[in-house]
């Protein structure tokens, strides 16, 4: 388990999308912290 860079939750490293070694919970999230 990792947690989401975004909003913190909890998310399985097989289903995380993962950047620079930080991890999201879903597109959403990281989107969101790539600023689009």
């Amino acid at each position: 388990m990792t947690y989401c860079y975004t909003c913190g939750k909890e998310v399985a490293q097989e289903t995380a999308i993962e950047r620079n070694g930080m991890y999201f919970c879903c597109q959403k999230c990281f989107q969101q912290f790539m600023g689009y």
